[in-house]
């Protein structure tokens, strides 16, 4: 595809068109159209007579959740690709190893914009219309000179089948070579596309309502050369490994000697597949003479290579111009980049030409000076702004915290630590963190603005519980650095945390949570997959988050059990859940604090991990949940009432444990077959908050058969237990009850009442509600540390098969921890 960039513009007087956005060496997507299509779109009846096939095709898609845009420079502008009226599209189809070249087909309709166009061609009698055929459609470089040196091969005469390796014999090939196109003018280039559909069978198949998207083949390497000379500039222009002419070990480039002979790359246009084989006659790479390039003017030239997935980080490059018997490289380099090359993005240098030198211009260095974050906040002017930032140590004395905004370091505006919480005081709404900040922290600092520069060194950035809107937080998304490829460290988490923003609860607009994550990083908002049945957690801490947690889930239901450990929405490698039952963990590493194990679990214990809140989801809760424990896990809330089946629920030892919102428990609600309640020893760090809460209604948990409520210290004085027909085991110590009703509570066998304020008239009562156990186990009473406690009536209890422990000194007692199994007497 021929393309044209919006870059002073040039003229549009080719076939396909490509509008070049300008980066430093960092990439952005081509507008591509997703991966390839493997199924047809829903099909009707066949209407044709079997041979004639009408194919709608899609150029390149505009999906801007697809693009990496790094940079937002004066100049920049998107890569997008059309199709002109004369374009031609090669086309293959291929049946049971066979293949069947098409030949070349021009559009018979094509949309205005070039988005959209229609093929018709006839199929070869010898394919079998009642069996699956794949078809290939292919326009790009050199496409239609398939009879000279550089072309697409597909037939014997144009490699050797032969010396084609074992695996290979048998199979339908359609090769091109996978070396560079090297230094084209952007107004001469010809991007190569391709669509493939995979498993037609045209007697099954409506042959007038097949699609097919096309999609980039290989990566661009872009070189924005100006001509600063006094004379025309005619050669092409190109990257290199410095120290050399035009090598390329990151890319597939040319042919490399092996124990055979010389061996060259080709891309296999049926599969994708870059195959390394032997060639009677050795090809070169595509070749072109640019036009001129006159004094003063700034030109794009295009390089097409194919990336090497093995390699991880794209070397320091210089400019190469000139033909391969004579060519000059460039003063100055184009500084090394992490991660592989991917296919499908537009790799950016800047150079120019003086005369005599090529100089390549690190773009990216030049504007260094420009690195800022910067953020607009509703904190008043004189009151103080808390940030917590990290810097490499060398980068600490060139930063600042520029307050009034003036791009000049005054006084009192230095970083003060490397890495922790900092203290400013605001003097204007508007302050801008300059130099290489790689982690900010700017949580619940009323922010309503933030803006990244284009070379900004963030790779964590926190603005949870702040004021953000939608629009803010998708440019924000918009204008994060690029990181896809940089795997996460203990330094650079990679992650964005947004939560806490009233623009997540905007109706009508979509926080584009997709582009983040294709920049490489992680969302503290997942994206939440709701044609799957959630369990949702929250984590606290720092990234990254280790779990450790057991699951359970009925066999057949195991295979669609998995965690989605970086809030993608996608099932990835390793999150897939392999142990099930009680005994067996999973420890697992997130990079984000909101997990959703997906799946109809029956049980979940999380044995290790600091917990925040855990509920049921969005929009699709598994109710399929039985057994929750998240004890002393630092819970704050469980949302649980939307769990019909739930069982047990064991949420002990949580200081932070919150009635929120209610005076009732709100997770329970709805406890109907509740059997197991353990809240013992909770609320602790809340009751110290003066945080009103009141005693949960037990009213309608009438299947209770263990309770425990030690250690809330209720600012109620009474608990009424009278419904709790089925309860066997009550541990409520070490509150401020004065008043117990356990008068319906008919199948207890173990009570804890220890270090309440229960006087002996009110004790008495107790012993007469106690239910009669002779013939029975004995049952175990604990009722010391109240007032009354050394003048009850105890002879009741014992006449009922009873054994009370009423002794006040609490050096008496044996250590214990009641559980639900009781204690030893």
């Amino acid at each position: 595809m021929s393309p044209v960039s919006k870059f002073n513009p040039l003229p549009m007087t080719m076939n396909k068109k490509i509008y070049a956005g300008l980066l430093t060496l960092l990439p952005i997507l081509l507008a591509l159209a997703g991966c390839t299509q493997e199924s047809l779109r829903p099909t009707d009846a066949d209407t044709t007579d079997g041979s004639t096939l009408t194919i709608k095709v899609n150029a390149p898609g505009e999906d801007t959740s697809l693009r990496a845009v790094m940079s937002q420079m004066e100049d920049s502008k998107d890569f997008l690709v059309r199709f002109k009226a004369n374009d031609k599209v090669l086309l293959f189809a291929s049946q049971e190893g066979k293949l069947f070249p098409l030949g070349e087909v021009s559009f018979a309709t094509l949309s205005e914009d070039g988005k959209v166009g229609t093929l018709s061609i006839t199929l070869p009698a010898e394919i079998d219309q009642s069996k699956p055929i794949d078809l290939v459609g292919y326009s790009g470089i050199n496409q239609s000179s398939f009879k000279g040196p550089n072309m697409v091969f597909y037939d014997k005469d144009h490699f050797d089948e032969n010396i084609l390796a074992p695996e290979l014999k048998g199979r339908a090939l359609a090769l091109m070579p996978a070396s560079s196109y090297n230094g084209c003018r952007i107004e001469d280039f010809n991007a190569p596309v391709i669509f493939r559909l995979k498993g037609i069978v045209p007697a099954e198949t409506d042959m007038t309502k097949v699609e097919g998207d096309f999609e980039h083949i290989g990566a661009y390497e872009v070189v924005v050369l100006e001509n600063r000379s006094d004379k025309p500039f005619r050669d092409p222009v190109t990257f290199s490994e410095p120290g050399t002419r035009t090598k390329k070990d990151y890319v597939y480039n040319g042919g490399f000697r092996s124990g055979v002979g010389t061996r060259y790359p080709f891309i296999d246009l049926m599969t994708g597949e870059v195959l390394e084989l032997s060639q009677s006659s050795p090809y070169q790479s595509f070749l072109s003479r640019p036009k001129a390039l006159a004094p003063g003017e700034t030109g794009l030239y295009m390089t097409w290579v194919m990336p090497r997935p093995d390699v991880t980080q794209i070397p320091e490059l210089t400019l190469a111009a000139g033909s391969y018997s004579s060519i000059v490289t460039s003063e100055g380099l184009i500084p090394a980049r992490k991660g592989p090359m991917k296919s499908g993005i537009a790799y950016i240098g800047y150079g120019y030409w003086d005369g005599e030198h090529i100089v390549a211009l690190d773009r990216e260095k030049e504007e260094r000076k420009t690195q800022y974050v910067t953020i607009t906040t509703d904190i008043p002017v004189g009151s103080p702004i808390t940030v917590s930032a990290y810097l490499d140590y060398s980068s600490r004395d060139a930063a600042y915290v520029d307050l009034n905004d003036n791009n000049v370091k005054d006084p009192g505006e230095a970083i003060t630590k490397s890495f922790g919480a900092m203290e400013y005081t605001v003097s204007q709404p508007r302050i801008s963190f300059r130099g290489a900040f790689e982690d900010l922290q700017l949580s619940k600092q009323h922010l309503t603005d933030v803006e990244i520069s284009p070379v900004a060194a963030l790779y964590d950035l926190d603005i949870r519980n702040n004021k953000l809107s939608a629009g803010v937080i998708n440019k924000i998304i918009d204008q994060l650095p690029d990181r896809s490829g940089v795997k996460p460290d203990d330094v650079h988490h990679l992650l964005l945390q947004i939560s806490g923003n009233p623009g997540l609860e905007e109706k009508g607009v979509e926080i584009d949570l997709k582009k983040a994550l294709n920049k490489g990083w992680s969302v503290d908002v997942p994206i939440v997959r709701s044609d799957l049945p959630q369990n949702y957690m929250e984590l606290s801490g720092e990234p990254p988050f280790t779990l450790a947690f057991s699951v359970e889930a009925d066999p057949a239901e195991r295979d669609n059990v998995w965690i989605d450990l970086n809030g993608n929405g996608t099932l990835n490698e390793g999150e897939k859940i392999e142990n099930f039952g009680s005994t067996s963990t999973n420890l697992v590493k997130a990079t984000t604090n909101q997990l959703i194990i997906y799946g109809h679990i029956t049980s979940l214990t999380v044995s290790y991990g600091q917990v925040k809140y855990y509920w049921g989801g969005s929009d699709n809760v598994n109710t399929e949940i039985r057994h929750l424990n998240f004890s002393g896990t630092g819970i704050s809330a469980c949302i649980s009432a939307m769990y019909p089946k739930l069982e047990t629920l064991l949420l002990a030892d949580n200081p932070m444990l919150l009635l929120i919102n209610t005076k009732k428990l709100p997770f329970l609600s709805n406890p109907a077959g509740l059997k197991v309640l353990d809240l013992g020893n909770s609320g602790s760090i809340i009751r110290q908050m003066n945080i009103p809460y009141d005693v949960p209604s037990f009213d309608q948990m009438t299947g209770l058969t263990y309770l425990n409520i030690q250690g809330w210290d209720w600012t109620s004085e009474q608990v009424d237990l009278s419904k709790m027909t089925k309860l066997e085991r009550l541990i409520a110590s070490g509150n401020k009850l004065k008043t117990i009703d356990l008068s319906g509570a008919k199948g207890l066998k173990y009570v804890e009442l220890i270090g309440n304020q229960l006087t002996a008239e009110t004790i008495n009562k107790l012993l007469n509600y106690l239910p009669d156990r002779t013939g029975k186990s004995p049952g175990q009473l604990f009722i010391a540390d109240n007032p009354g406690s050394g003048s009850g009536m105890y002879s009741i209890a014992r006449s009922k098969n009873w054994r009370v422990d009423a002794r006040n000194s609490i050096s008496n007692h044996p250590a214990r921890r009641p559980n639900m199994e009781g204690e030893d007497w």
